[in-house]
């Protein structure tokens, strides 16, 4: 599933709800973002680059599969992909 938004899009629904949600899609029990996702990813660093003040929480999440500790590692790990593959991308 590719989730297409723009970065103005994602800004217009931080103005107006004060929070929004991006899926991006990793492999089954990996954190290494799949590539239908770079997009996102590039919308994300434009948003950054056209609103420098905004502050931004990542959140990594997983499936009900695995142990509670090893979905927590996880999700973890998934998060650092995402601000990893931002700040490269930057």
């Amino acid at each position: 599933m590719e989730q297409e938004i723009t970065a103005n899009e994602m800004w217009q629904a931080l103005q107006k709800d004060g929070f929004m949600a991006l899926y991006i899609n990793f492999d089954t029990n990996k954190s290494k973002i799949k590539q239908e996702s770079t997009g996102i990813i590039d919308q994300i660093v434009g948003l950054m680059k056209s609103q420098p003040s905004l502050k931004l929480s990542i959140e990594g999440h997983t499936d009900s599969q695995g142990t509670p500790g090893s979905n927590k590692t996880l999700s973890l790990n998934r998060a650092k992909a995402v601000i990893k593959a931002v700040s490269e991308a930057a």
